[in-house]
């Protein structure tokens, strides 16, 4: 893509590295990040809250009575995973709790039913908290071919509420990743760097709602 006479990059990837922004900036090419905070001249960031997103997610839970959580995280190679695995972790240590259990998978639904299989102690568990929805689709899948009602015996919360959370099959309390707000951020950023093209890097967070279904 560099190869071609660019106004500006929008860059929609929580795994990509910043490689790719240096790259920009040798060439003199604005760069809007959205997915992952990069910071170097020139790169505009557009960002969900992630860990305090899923925070909220937590709370839910722990206000329900749930104690014993495991989490499925995603690739170490994607920054949202991580923020969402320290969002969780932060909200039970504020609570006196630590996680039970924790698998990886690969924010695709097989790898959330293949995640939420190896989980240990997994009969012992009473919420599950996945850092998206696809693998959150999985578990769910998986926890009820096991037995498990949901959400009686385990709540289960996902991250970014696409649409197939919305099915009535499956009905999955999650954190909604706000799209539109970032479209809108993303749109303005690149409106403000022409108009201004040696202004100095900006940053702009969105915060992630609670949809509650009935999973949790």
């Amino acid at each position: 893509m560099l190869s071609y006479p660019l106004e500006a990059m929008i860059l929609r990837s929580g795994s990509l590295s910043a490689d790719i922004s240096e790259a920009c900036g040798k060439l003199g090419i604005p760069v809007i990040a959205s997915g992952r905070i990069l910071e170097a001249d020139g790169v505009d960031n557009v960002c969900c809250r992630n860990r305090e997103g899923i925070a909220k997610g937590v709370e839910v839970l722990l206000a329900k009575g749930r104690r014993n959580f495991g989490f499925i995280g995603g690739p170490s190679t994607f920054a949202a995973s991580a923020d969402r695995r320290a969002g969780v972790v932060g909200a039970l240590r504020t609570a006196g709790l630590t996680l039970m259990a924790e698998e990886t998978g690969g924010f695709t639904v097989q790898s959330g039913y293949d995640a939420a299989l190896r989980l240990q102690q997994l009969d012992r568990l009473d919420a599950l908290v996945c850092a998206n929805d696809a693998m959150a689709i999985g578990a769910l899948s998986a926890l009820r071919e096991q037995g498990h009602l949901v959400p009686k015996d385990i709540s289960v919360i996902g991250f970014d509420d696409i649409e197939m959370a919305r099915w009535p099959s499956i009905q999955l309390t999650t954190l909604r990743n706000p799209i539109d707000a970032l479209v809108e951020a993303v749109l303005d950023l690149l409106e403000r760097r022409a108009a201004h093209p040696a202004k100095d890097p900006e940053m702009i967070w969105l915060d992630a709602e609670v949809i509650l279904r009935a999973t949790h």
